[in-house]
């Protein structure tokens, strides 16, 4: 009888998950005969925590240690249906035990074993000029693109006991402890000593997120054995944070000099008793920079609420990030309308990108411009250390939310749609709504113009 072949080999050697702002992705390590070993992807979800539990499901399972139908029901049943579809065909290739084959690698082993690719002779002049980065440089130096990527990842340990024994087995040097408060076991080390690897024993990876970002001499960017201040790195809040706060923080494309747009009022007496002008309330450069990138990230919000789930009405569920913020009223609107607040958005931020203060000039742009409001204080506390926040002056008025509420509305009457029992006020010849002196507020009238602002061009398109 010939020998039965080892469909194992076949299979991927571990999943990881790939995280960026906007989504995340599963990748499985399929091993090559011809070549190195290759990532190919499995899925993509919004979802980081997700990502990683399915990362983790799928390589437990080529281990043979997943509970296999209740685990993988839990996580299709989390997912939205192409995803959840993606993971039930990886599922199956696992259980059969034959995985498709990577596909044909560019480089060979033995080109690599050659020490450069001998099948592409172009590459040896370029290998030979490549210039080593001096160690001692500074960031402007570098003749280069200088890319800095920060890890960040939470474990938890549910097997202390096991995670020491695993780790000292594999050749792990316990730290000697320096004093008494000093663990004897050396967990921490213990557990670095399997981070890397497709798994730490007794450990579970709960949080695996990414922050990489392009270094700019020109904008106060520097390496970090030269930084003059400490590196911080945000990651942003935890998904479930998202009803509280904003769930992403996006750089911007372009630069705005908010510190020429948005100038001090131009009198030196400082009398703000009898002045008008030192007076006066003004909308700072740094709070004119924080409310343009709170906008921008609301839109980006939006559009991708738009393309994730077209005419569907709102769900509560956590797989929205935008639409569910908005009063119950607005929860069946389709495609279109959707569209249009994600552009209401989008020319709120524009006007502070012209250095004009963001007056609402209908009732979407009220509604947006209420929850850029309630997200800004996190933001603010997110930019205070990014370069280009940093460089603008400090002011007095730097950060007052309140006194934006207080300016950039003609009246609070839109609150009203957030009332349970006020429901009727989108109605806009009922008593409540000609009690109240509101306008319409039914979600077909969101975009007309109050008078006398002049509404928006009509053909000035949308950004996505």
């Amino acid at each position: 009888m010939p020998a039965r072949p080892n469909l194992r080999s076949c299979l991927p050697s571990a999943f990881y998950a790939e995280h960026s702002r906007a989504r995340s992705r599963v990748y499985a390590l399929v091993g090559s005969s011809t070549g190195p070993a290759a990532l190919q992807a499995v899925l993509t979800c919004r979802s980081p925590v997700l990502a990683q539990r399915v990362a983790d499901y799928l390589t437990a399972s080529v281990m043979n240690r997943a509970d296999g139908g209740a685990t993988l029901d839990h996580l299709t049943a989390l997912l939205p249906q192409a995803p959840a579809a993606s993971l039930r065909q990886a599922a199956a290739h696992i259980a059969s035990g034959a995985w498709p084959p990577a596909p044909s690698p560019v480089v060979q082993w033995e080109e690599l074993r050659g020490g450069r690719a001998v099948s592409d002779k172009a590459a040896a002049p370029v290998a030979e000029r490549l210039v080593r980065a001096d160690p001692a440089a500074r960031l402007a130096d570098l003749p280069g693109t200088v890319i800095r990527l920060t890890q960040l990842l939470e474990f938890h340990v549910h097997n202390r006991a096991e995670l020491v024994a695993k780790a000292l087995a594999g050749g792990q040097i316990p730290q000697p402890p320096e004093d008494e408060d000093d663990d004897p076991d050396d967990l921490v080390g213990a557990l670095l000593f399997f981070v890397g690897s497709p798994e730490a024993p007794g450990a579970e990876t709960i949080t695996a997120t990414g922050h990489v970002e392009r270094l700019d001499p020109d904008s106060g960017d520097e390496l970090h054995q030269w930084s003059t201040t400490h590196m911080v790195t945000d990651f942003g809040p935890g998904h479930r944070t998202r009803t509280t706060g904003p769930t992403r923080l996006r750089r911007q494309r372009g630069r705005t000099d908010f510190a020429a747009l948005f100038p001090a009022p131009n009198c030196a007496c400082g009398d703000v008793e009898e002045c008008e002008t030192c007076g006066s309330w003004h909308l700072t450069p740094r709070t004119a920079h924080v409310l343009t990138t709170t906008l921008s990230v609301l839109a980006d919000e939006a559009y991708g609420d738009c393309e994730e789930h077209g005419d569907a009405p709102v769900a509560e569920d956590e797989s929205w990030m935008f639409f569910d913020r908005l009063p119950h009223l607005t929860r069946t609107q389709g495609l279109p309308w959707r569209r249009r607040i994600a552009r209401a958005c989008d020319d709120l931020a524009g006007d502070l990108k012209h250095g004009h203060w963001p007056e609402p000039r209908c009732l979407a742009e009220e509604v947006v411009l209420d929850i850029a409001l309630d997200d800004a204080p996190a933001y603010a506390e997110m930019e205070r250390e990014t370069g280009e926040h940093r460089r603008l002056p400090k002011f007095p008025d730097d950060y007052d939310w309140g006194e934006c509420q207080s300016i950039l509305y003609q009246d609070w009457d839109f609150q009203m749609l957030y009332e349970d029992d006020r429901n009727g006020v989108a109605i806009p010849d009922n008593d409540l709504s000609q009690a109240a002196g509101t306008l319409d507020t039914h979600a077909d009238a969101w975009f007309e113009p109050f008078g006398p602002l002049p509404g928006r061009a009509a053909d000035r398109g949308f950004r996505r």
